[in-house]
């Protein structure tokens, strides 16, 4: 088969008893796409750093800081001879 693009000879690829045609002149494969999106509402600075302070941000971490565990992965037990 003749690739409707370029004219070079299409290469077919067969998978599970699926074809799939392929140019591998001009990469034509012969599949329709939208690279359009619909644009979402966008979220302002101020509205996105609020919502993670609330969330399970930053509150929650200066909430452990201020008991002084956040920083104790290990229990409260540090390793002194490391370095």
């Amino acid at each position: 088969m003749q690739c409707p693009r370029c004219d070079a000879e299409m290469a077919v690829y067969t998978l599970e008893n699926k074809r799939s045609l392929s140019c591998n002149k001009c990469h034509f494969v012969g599949i329709s796409i939208d690279h359009t999106s619909e644009r979402r509402a966008s979220e302002s600075w101020a509205a996105a750093l609020d919502r993670f302070r609330t969330g399970t941000g930053l509150a929650d971490r200066e909430a452990t800081d201020a008991e002084g565990t956040s920083d104790d992965v290990d229990g409260g037990e540090r390793d002194e001879t490391a370095s």
